[in-house]
């Protein structure tokens, strides 16, 4: 038995701007999924005393994250700690 998962997903800008649903569903989809689908997978590759996992992720993901970060925003008072 093979077992391949290759979806994957990324949201890319400043983590204070992400959504606590896109966080959620950023970690449904590249940690839960493949967990799920291997557990899921993982009886009958004991049942058979063979099997094979295979991560598989895709080069856009690597490019977006790879891709220039966002022009950074002006500081405020509240964002710069610096400022008296």
């Amino acid at each position: 038995m093979l077992r391949a998962h290759p979806a994957a997903n990324a949201y890319v800008g400043f983590f204070e701007e992400a959504s606590p649903e896109q966080v959620r569903a950023q970690m449904e989809t590249n940690l839960f999924g493949p967990m799920n689908v291997t557990r899921a997978a993982l009886p009958v590759m004991r049942q058979q005393r063979s099997g094979l996992v295979v991560a598989i992720w895709s080069t856009a993901a690597s490019q977006a994250a790879s891709s220039p970060p966002p022009t950074p925003r002006p500081s405020s008072p509240s964002r710069d700690k610096s400022s008296p």
